[in-house]
C-alpha cells in the first residue's frame, strides 16, 4: 500500500480488541484448542513462530492461540491467492499479512522478506508455516522465517501442531468446521547460537518434529 493510499475504514473494525477477542473464542471453542508450553513464550518482544502445515486452518489456528500467548495480534505469511478471497482475504490484509507467492523467484522473495523484517522491527510477531504448503507427512523446511531470524536477531519458537491433519481429510459436512488441536510450544530458539540459516532452519524442524501425531517424509520412505 503507497503512502498516497487510505486503509479502507473497516479494517480498524477488523482489528479492534472485540473483533480480534472474539474471532480467538470462536477458533478456541470450534478446534477446543489446548495449549502446552505457553508459557516459556516471550510476551514483551516479537518472535516468529514456526510451525508445521497439516491443514488448511493452520494459519488461522495460529493467529488464535498467538494472540492468546501474547495478546495481541501477529503478522502471517500467507500464500498470496488467501489475500484475493471473500471476507478472509480481508481479514488477512487488515491484520497486515505477508502475501508470499510459489514463485521461487528472487524478486518476490526479497519484498516478502522485507515486509517480514518490517514487522518484527515495528513489534508484530510473525506466523510462518515454514513448508510452504500442506503435506500429508512434515516436509522440508524453507529458510526464510531463519533468514529474517538472523537478521533481525529475533528469536524463532517452533510450534507443533496436532490434531489438524483430520481437519483436512475428513472435509464433509460438518467434521470439516471443527476438532481437536493441540499446540506445542517449544523453547525459542536464538538466531545468535546458529552459524548460518540452514542451521537455524534444521533445529526449527527437527524441534517441530519431535511432537507433531503424523510421519515426516524421512519416516515414509
Amino acid at each position: 500500500m503507497g503512502a498516497s493510499e487510505q486503509e479502507p475504514w473497516w479494517y480498524g473494525l477488523f482489528r479492534s480488541r472485540l473483533f480480534e477477542g472474539g474471532f480467538e473464542l470462536v477458533l478456541r471453542g470450534l478446534f477446543k484448542l489446548r495449549l502446552h508450553g505457553a508459557e516459556s513464550v516471550p510476551r514483551s518482544q516479537p518472535v516468529i513462530f514456526c510451525f508445521n502445515h497439516g491443514s488448511h486452518y493452520d494459519a488461522f489456528i495460529m493467529l488464535a492461540v498467538a494472540r492468546r500467548v501474547q495478546g495481541r495480534m501477529s503478522s502471517v505469511v500467507a500464500w498470496h491467492k488467501m489475500l484475493q478471497y471473500p471476507v478472509i482475504g480481508a481479514w488477512l490484509r487488515a491484520w497486515r499479512a505477508v502475501p508470499v507467492k510459489s514463485s521461487s523467484r528472487i524478486a518476490s522473495r526479497s519484498v516478502a522478506l522485507r515486509q517480514m523484517m518490517r514487522h518484527l522491527r515495528d513489534g508484530r510477531s510473525l506466523l510462518v508455516a515454514c513448508e510452504g504448503k500442506r503435506h500429508d507427512a512434515l516436509g522440508p523446511f524453507r529458510p526464510g522465517a531463519a533468514a529474517v531470524a538472523l537478521r533481525t536477531g529475533a528469536l524463532v519458537v517452533p510450534c507443533s501442531l496436532c490434531g489438524v491433519q483430520p481437519l483436512f481429510k475428513k472435509m464433509p459436512w460438518p467434521q470439516k468446521y471443527w476438532g481437536n488441536v493441540e499446540v506445542h510450544f517449544h523453547p525459542a530458539l536464538d538466531p545468535r547460537s546458529f552459524a548460518s540459516a540452514d542451521e537455524l532452519t534444521q533445529a526449527t524442524r527437527r524441534a517441530v518434529a519431535s511432537r507433531i501425531d503424523y510421519p515426516t517424509q524421512e519416516d515414509i520412505h
